[in-house]
């Protein structure tokens, strides 16, 4: 989470035709084509021949990522670690994220170990090498292989029907490489790249956001095939609702940062790094089952209660109404109406919201009403008597949460996340699936 950014934004993303009403309209449930295409998964076959059930698992996904690895997600495993210890079961988190950097020196932006071995798996995470760190590749291309794919679209020609087909099969190819089957990897493609009418879309998400972006998809992928259970989604990133003459779709996703900028600069990267909202909703059609998992979703973000999204009728869709649409059994949202905190202070929030989730999907739904950090701006909502999600008054409870609202139930240490030996049992990285293209 950060704070709201202070000037016009420099350039716009055309708006996307939305795909298919995914956005608006309850997704249908679970086809016997796709329970049929999970069960010939190895992965889904090894679990139910060892009698695993599949673990529970919060998809955390962060565009700023400058102190996240040593703030937010540590908070964030702290809160899963408490939940285990009250009795709520074993949750484990899995990380989406640009690589993280530290502030440079001497010029340099210094990268850190990428997220990828979660989503990906340990043995596949170097299959596809994206541009961060390598001048011969720009942003929204990848290498596979010998080849140079282009998973962004901003430069691609809708109305050349060579470039539409060679964007498509770009992206077939890099999920196929990470393991993805043919036959989801055809639907991520059709879901992402095209419109209600058959035709060529751009991705509502910036090139700088396809790395986050396929992760993304991924980690859905395999929820989908029933090797996880993704129950949470956290958005964090940086937002805001837009002004007065503003474009709509400026509204319509979270961004990140430039790396090696400093906070005094014009930092925030909204063009590039831009995760669009549209593209999380459209993926609702290829993997409806994944969706239909999903019980909380947080957005972190400054704003978020005004997504510059229409209901299809000409009105506003509000927050509420677009996560129920996508997920269509979510029981618990949580997101910002004005200004959020900084990561590096406001991270107990997002830790308080976990630990509650958790609770609630236990039966506690008082737990999901009442919060020790109850800020103005801070908003929860929850299935009202007729199953519409709807915003509650939280009422504050210092009993609700242990985090001292200094270190939190992180604790003083100041190690990334992955480095922390008492979280790692509830950091999760996804089996190796094997390379589609070589099969």
């Amino acid at each position: 989470m950060r704070e709201q950014i202070t000037q016009p934004r420099a350039t716009t993303l055309a708006t996307p035709a939305t795909p298919a009403a995914s956005a608006v309209a309850p997704a249908q449930g679970p086809t016997n084509s796709g329970m049929a295409a999970a069960m010939n998964d190895p992965v889904v076959q090894e679990a139910v021949a060892a009698g695993v059930d599949p673990q529970d698992v919060v998809l955390y996904l962060t565009l700023n990522n400058t102190t996240h690895d040593k703030t937010e997600l540590p908070e964030a495993l702290s809160a899963l670690k408490m939940a285990e210890q009250e009795g709520l079961g074993h949750r484990e988190l899995l990380p989406v994220s640009d690589p993280y950097w530290s502030e440079p020196r001497e010029g340099d932006v210094r990268y850190s170990d990428p997220s990828y071995a979660h989503s990906f798996g340990e043995d596949a995470k170097d299959r596809l090498q994206f541009w961060h760190g390598d001048d011969t590749l720009q942003p929204g291309q990848v290498r596979a292989g010998g080849d140079v794919l282009s998973l962004g679209t901003s430069s691609v020609d809708s109305s050349d029907p060579a470039a539409a087909d060679r964007a498509r099969a770009d992206w077939r190819t890099a999920l196929l490489t990470v393991g993805m089957s043919e036959g989801y990897a055809d639907k991520v493609v059709q879901a992402l790249l095209q419109d209600a009418n058959g035709d060529f879309r751009r991705l509502a998400s910036g090139d700088g956001a396809t790395n986050e972006l396929i992760q993304y998809a991924m980690a859905m992928y395999r929820s989908e095939i029933g090797e996880i259970d993704i129950t949470d989604v956290v958005f964090s990133g940086h937002h805001y609702q837009g002004w007065e003459g503003a474009p709509t779709d400026y509204a319509q996703g979270i961004w990140g940062e430039i790396p090696g900028a400093s906070a005094s600069e014009a930092h925030y990267d909204d063009t590039l790094d831009f995760f669009g909202l549209l593209d999380v909703a459209a993926l609702k059609v290829a993997f409806p089952k994944a969706y239909a998992k999903v019980k909380a979703v947080q957005f972190a973000a400054c704003n978020t209660n005004r997504l510059g999204l229409d209901d299809g009728g000409g009105g506003v869709q509000t927050t509420d109404q677009f996560l129920q649409g996508s997920f269509e059994n979510i029981e618990m949202a949580s997101y910002w109406t004005t200004l959020a905190p900084i990561a590096a202070v406001g991270f107990e929030t997002n830790g308080e919201f976990l630990l509650d989730s958790a609770r609630q999907q236990d039966g506690n739904d008082a737990a999901a009403r009442d919060a020790r950090h109850n800020p103005a701006g801070l908003k929860r909502s929850l299935l009202d008597e007729n199953g519409v999600l709807s915003p509650i008054t939280m009422k504050t409870n210092r009993s609700s949460y242990a985090g001292d609202g200094i270190n939190g139930l992180r604790g003083t240490s100041t190690k990334e996340f992955d480095e922390r030996t008492d979280l790692a049992d509830h950091v999760f990285t996804g089996e190796t699936l094997p390379d589609q293209t070589k099969e």
